[in-house]
């Protein structure tokens, strides 16, 4: 089952499933797409689908599939039906609650949805311990991570290096959504692009390695890599350090977490290392402050990650209405998070 198959990485997905006859699609959804849905259901055969949007959910026609109408099904459905995997590519905290549900009912899940382990990581995690469920990252760094720390033990792990491309870097002194996506290393949906745009992508990404590898954000560093080659690193504590590389294609960690623990590969897509060149730097804070809040929010822990993905929602979605400017999302996110009046002390992030 895949939640969120109309979007950018369920999509994605579907185009492995496609040259791999041995997996089957019994279910997709969508929250409001319903014309990139049922081009979905013409090539995959679903036994059922969801649409989580009322009023799409009126205007679908049905076929020989069964049709689950409204958002409660995300989670109802996997309950209901026979359902092997749910790979988790919803947008959001609306996440949450599937992410539960599959846990209880002890499906292998698949998650890219990174906004239910920041929000409600300690609960999630928890659950899938007391039902003996493996939650493997789709997400490219933590799906690195993951590869670096087989065969490990995690008290011999000195810090988690977490790489990112570097956040919004272009001229402009007010740049629209297509001028990021068109920009992005990564093919992604529009509110993860806005989130790396300002490093906020980063920064949750920091606290779900804090929820998935059990380590302190302390422990976790972030570097700009442009290349975007490197996808993370961890360093032991006798000073080695492993790394993974691969090309900027979201497919790979797809295809690593459908497989695991077996390894299948995406035709075409081969690293040279003839002139290859990897640049590493620290980030800039007072550039891309979000950083800096998420560490915080890791610090403090508790409810403080989940207020700190309301208040980035909030302000992603006024950008992308052209509500506000791209430089107004971060100070959006701190009158609204930072409005708590909570003062940890932290001023810069692990170097």
């Amino acid at each position: 089952m895949i939640l969120g198959s109309t979007g950018n990485l369920g999509r994605q997905s579907l185009d492995i499933l496609k040259s791999l006859p041995e997996y089957r699609v019994v279910g997709l959804t969508t929250n409001d797409n319903v014309f990139e849905l049922q081009k979905q259901i013409k090539i995959f055969k679903p036994d059922f689908v969801v649409i989580a949007d009322q009023e799409a959910g009126s205007r679908f026609k049905a076929g020989e599939h069964r049709v689950y109408i409204g958002e409660e099904w995300l989670s109802k459905a996997i309950e209901r039906e026979k359902i092997d995997c749910v790979f988790n590519a919803l947008s959001g905290v609306v996440g949450i609650e599937s992410t539960l549900a599959a846990i209880r009912a002890r499906k292998q899940i698949l998650m890219a949805n990174k906004e239910s382990l920041v929000a409600a990581g300690e609960i999630i995690m928890k659950e899938a311990k007391r039902c003996g469920v493996e939650i493997l990252p789709v997400d490219s760094e933590h799906s690195a991570i993951f590869q670096c720390l087989i065969g490990e033990e995690i008290e011999e792990v000195d810090e988690i290096i977490l790489t990112c491309s570097g956040g919004y870097r272009g001229g402009e002194k007010n740049p629209q959504i297509d001028s990021l996506l068109k920009k992005s290393k990564w093919k992604m949906g529009r509110k993860i692009t806005v989130d790396s745009a300002t490093l906020m992508n980063k920064g949750l990404e920091v606290i779900e390695a804090q929820v998935l590898f059990g380590l302190l954000a302390k422990k976790i560093e972030v570097v700009i890599h442009p290349e975007a080659i490197v996808h993370s690193m961890v360093r032991f504590k006798d000073g080695s350090i492993k790394a993974q590389l691969g090309p900027t294609d979201m497919r790979l960690p797809i295809l690593y977490a459908l497989a695991y623990p077996e390894r299948k590969g995406v035709p075409g897509k081969e690293l040279s290392f003839s002139n290859l060149i990897l640049n590493f730097k620290k980030p800039n804070i007072k550039k891309f402050p979000c950083l800096i809040f998420a560490y915080q929010a890791a610090k403090i822990g508790g409810t403080m990650p989940a207020v700190l993905v309301a208040a980035d929602e909030i302000a992603v979605e006024y950008y992308l209405k052209n509500k506000i400017r791209l430089q107004d999302v971060p100070k959006i996110i701190k009158k609204l998070w930072m409005g708590t009046g909570i003062n940890t002390g932290i001023s810069s992030i692990p170097a």
